[in-house]
């Protein structure tokens, strides 16, 4: 994923999906990594970050179906929308 300069969105680079396979399984350990930086972004003031990072994970998911699922993206928007309550 990077930073696009013209909008400072996240994107999904070309290699991303490439790499996915080093990441991308069900219940991976890297899926709460991912919980913590949404979280930590929204706590320190980044909250628009974190919902392009969101944005960005849900786009993956919709070209990757069946490896993160409703239950990941549930933790991922909880984490974007109210940190202090969220696991994880």
């Amino acid at each position: 994923m990077r930073i696009e300069p013209a909008s400072g969105g996240w994107t999904p680079g070309h290699e991303t999906l490439d790499r996915a396979k080093n990441w991308l399984r069900p219940q991976n350990h890297n899926f709460l990594r991912l919980t913590r930086i949404l979280k930590s972004l929204t706590l320190l003031g980044h909250g628009d970050r974190a919902w392009e990072l969101l944005e960005c994970l849900v786009g993956i998911d919709e070209k990757v179906r069946g490896v993160i699922g409703e239950t990941t993206l549930a933790y991922w928007r909880e984490a974007a929308l109210h940190p202090e309550r969220s696991e994880g």
